[in-house]
């Protein structure tokens, strides 16, 4: 008895509360505007979407604010968009965590095509191209640049304000690091493979914010879908993947 009260006493004391708690509207926001390609671009996370990421990523993901709006054939978002920061539920004294994921890659058969094209050379390819064509090179490290800009947004100008204030590795995330943990202060000196260092983190920048925010993202998309034969939005079976209380079918 002791033992269960003394257990239920340390997960109250470490639960904590992401923030924000919903994902903002983009309606009428120009900032906003600046950041995702339009106000249908994020999906707010409701009880259905917590029930299919928990099935497609197998376990719980309480930081997840939003997903992909357009989704795939099926109705399932292929991303997830992640709250920034958190603190724990029980102190309003604590001090902010940062969290480092900005948005990711949920549906399983795209993570499992990436792992794949990554494993044979996936990340170097994309780099490549990124050094042969000026435009894509620009958007890869804008995508970086925006990635503090978004987070700032999602938790608004108070908790911007305490991030800046609080400890300086939460400041040092959520302000000067892009996409994946890549530092901004050291992006210029960068070898390029390095600045796109997770091909899953672009894709999933791409399907939550649009095409015209990560071309990189979509570049990605283009090649997993031309060249690699993926079915990108879904194959006639995969639903199973993400429908919660469905088996999936064994291949």
């Amino acid at each position: 008895m002791r033992r269960t009260a003394a257990r239920a006493a340390r997960a109250s004391r470490s639960a904590r509360e992401y923030l924000p708690k919903a994902f903002p509207s983009l309606d009428a926001d120009d900032v906003a505007r600046e950041l995702f390609d339009d106000a249908r671009a994020v999906a707010t996370f409701g009880a259905s979407d917590e029930a299919t990421a928990r099935k497609q990523l197998g376990h719980a993901c309480a930081q997840a604010i939003g997903g992909e709006a357009r989704r795939c054939r099926h109705g399932y978002s292929r991303a997830l968009l992640y709250a920034p920061a958190s603190t724990t539920t029980t102190d309003a004294r604590a001090a902010l965590k940062a969290e480092h994921a900005l948005s990711r890659l949920s549906c399983p058969e795209l993570i499992e095509a990436v792992d794949a094209w990554e494993r044979e050379g996936g990340i170097h390819a994309v780099a490549a191209a990124c050094d042969a064509d000026e435009s894509l090179f620009q958007s890869l490290e804008r995508a970086h640049r925006d990635a503090p800009r978004v987070r700032n947004w999602l938790v608004g100008e108070e908790t911007s304000a305490r991030v800046r204030e609080g400890e300086t590795k939460t400041d040092f995330i959520v302000n000067r690091t892009g996409l994946v943990g890549v530092s901004l202060e050291a992006l210029t000196s960068q070898k390029t493979w390095k600045k796109v260092k997770c091909l899953h983190a672009h894709i999933a920048d791409t399907l939550v914010r649009g095409r015209g925010k990560n071309a990189v993202g979509a570049f990605a998309l283009d090649v997993l879908r031309t060249r690699r034969g993926v079915d990108v939005d879904g194959t006639p079976e995969c639903w199973r993947r993400c429908a919660p209380g469905v088996a999936e079918s064994r291949k």
